[in-house]
């Protein structure tokens, strides 16, 4: 957790107006009506106050009154503007989807005005309303509308990615603005899942696959360990801003190493230019703007190599940008630094491992494709895996079980994909009358999830052997032979543990 966390400030609040709410009943509770007996402006005469008893006890009465307003009215203002707050983005999400919608429209008064310099809306709705399904099916359409809206033609380039830097437009395509893009269509695909759409989840998530694959073909250097933006020319333009690791968000085909190495060069390009000017220029301009720059750090925290390498730097920059932030975008910038942790959790290489295979095995059993419950093989397999994959740690035992449950799942899912790819033969694998009731669109995308959770399942191999090596100090190795093996013949292959 790199920012602070305010869930017991949040807390500690909620009792104090809860305080102040029985204290309000209580008081109104001791009047005569509230016991049940009419109220009544004179005493019974054999108790009878003096007059003057009486005004002195109605001026002790209106001093305190006065006292308490004087006193409670700016600490209740305080209470209210707190609350209102940390509920503004969400609310004003709400209201801001409800409507048209338009970003354009966004007045720069909005505490959601940053949406207009940074393309995140679906991800901070899927922050703000994790908890509401009913709400996020009621905004979907118009999310989706928003988040395709990005990859109109005129906004890319003949290579299909997005022109322009972050926080301005321009002719140079950047590794920053298209890993927000390819965000957004993850986080679509997220919110498709909580509200039951599974087809439109898994097309969503192989898109973001899809399209983060691209991004690093096309921005990674691998002479100089980096992501660079390109000129219209074909020449990276050479900067070390933190924006340009945002590729490593959802990159899924550059190693540990290369990733630490490459957070390694930031640090590095961020140390040199504080020596040299005793700043920060090292970062670009879009990342000097709180607006910016704040939602930009709590997603790059998602990264572990990041995390590790560069956590000190990260809480001083933040730090700042905080105390610079205005009044009036406290509650986005707060709303960015007390959410890293979820943000964290959506998009963890764990929780991402199985996503595709998760998601497959819903649609599956949506389309009546599959038995219903566990009773399939894939279904059944894939929920021991997925219990496996929530404990903290694993024992040998769990691991050889899991691993063995992998292993089957794999080959099975091979031989699904070689029938469903010859058509001819895919009524082995699904009813026919049932597979033919489906849509083409359905159909399509699942063909294309069997073919991705394959690699899914590769994944999983990996995180397995980072949990057993957690829990038990012990290292797998696996030396598979260089050299291609023809189908059928043994591959002859070293396996060994090695204690840490």
């Amino acid at each position: 957790m790199i920012f602070t966390k305010r869930k017991k400030i949040a807390a500690s609040r909620a009792n104090v107006i809860k305080t102040a709410t029985r204290a309000d009943t209580l008081l109104a509770d001791k009047g005569p009506a509230a016991n049940g007996t009419r109220g009544s402006a004179q005493c019974p005469a054999s108790k009878r106050v003096p007059k003057s008893g009486i005004n002195m006890a109605l001026a002790l009465a209106a001093a305190a009154a006065i006292f308490l307003f004087a006193f409670s009215a700016p600490y209740a203002s305080l209470r209210a503007k707190s609350a209102r707050s940390e509920d503004s983005v969400k609310e004003q999400l709400i209201t801001f989807l409800q409507t048209k919608g338009d970003l354009s429209t966004i007045s720069p008064s909005s505490t959601l005005y940053p949406l207009r310099k940074i393309p995140i809306t679906a991800t901070t709705t899927l922050l703000a309303l994790r908890d509401e399904p009913a709400l996020l099916e009621l905004l979907y359409p118009r999310l989706s509308t928003l988040v395709f809206s990005v990859f109109d033609e005129r906004n890319r380039d003949r290579s299909g990615l997005l022109k322009g830097k972050l926080g301005k437009g321009g002719a140079v395509i950047s590794p920053a603005l298209n890993s927000l893009a390819d965000l957004e269509l993850f986080s679509l695909g997220l919110i498709a899942q909580r509200i039951g759409r599974y087809d439109d989840a898994l097309d969503l998530l192989m898109r973001s696959r899809r399209f983060s694959a691209a991004i690093t073909e096309r921005f990674y250097d691998p002479s100089r360990e980096y992501f660079f933006p390109i000129e219209p020319s074909g020449a990276p333009e050479i900067g070390y801003s933190p924006e340009f690791l945002l590729p490593l968000v959802l990159d899924e085909m550059l190693g540990e190493t290369e990733k630490i190495r490459m957070c390694e060069k930031f640090l590095s390009a961020s140390s040199d230019e504080q020596k040299r000017h005793g700043n920060n220029d090292a970062l670009s301009e879009a990342m000097k703007d709180p607006d910016i720059g704040i939602p930009v750090y709590a997603i790059l925290s998602t990264i572990p190599e990041f995390r590790s390498t560069a956590l000190p730097r990260l809480k001083r920059i933040v730090a700042g940008m905080n105390a610079q932030s205005k009044d009036t975008k406290n509650a986005w910038t707060r709303f960015w630094t007390e959410n890293t942790e979820i943000l964290e959790d959506l998009l963890s290489g764990e929780s991402r491992s199985l996503i595709l295979c998760s998601e497959l095995s819903d649609e599956l059993k949506k389309c009546s494709l599959v038995a219903k419950g566990n009773k399939d093989p894939f279904v059944y397999d894939l929920s021991r895996l997925k219990k496996t994959l929530e404990q903290p740690a694993i024992d040998i035992e769990s691991f050889r079980e899991a691993t063995g449950t992998t292993n089957r799942l794999i080959v099975r899912l091979s031989k699904v994909i070689r029938l469903v790819n010859s058509q001819n033969e895919i009524w082995k694998v699904f009813e026919p009358h049932v597979w033919n009731n489906i849509s083409p669109r359905t159909r399509r995308i699942v063909i294309d999830a069997f073919d991705q959770s394959l690699d899914d399942l590769k994944r999983y191999k990996v995180v397995l052997s980072r949990k057993f090596s957690a829990a038990s100090g012990i290292v797998s190795y696996v030396n598979m032979p260089h050299e291609p093996v023809y189908q059928g013949n043994k591959i002859d292959f070293k396996a060994s543990l090695k204690s840490l």
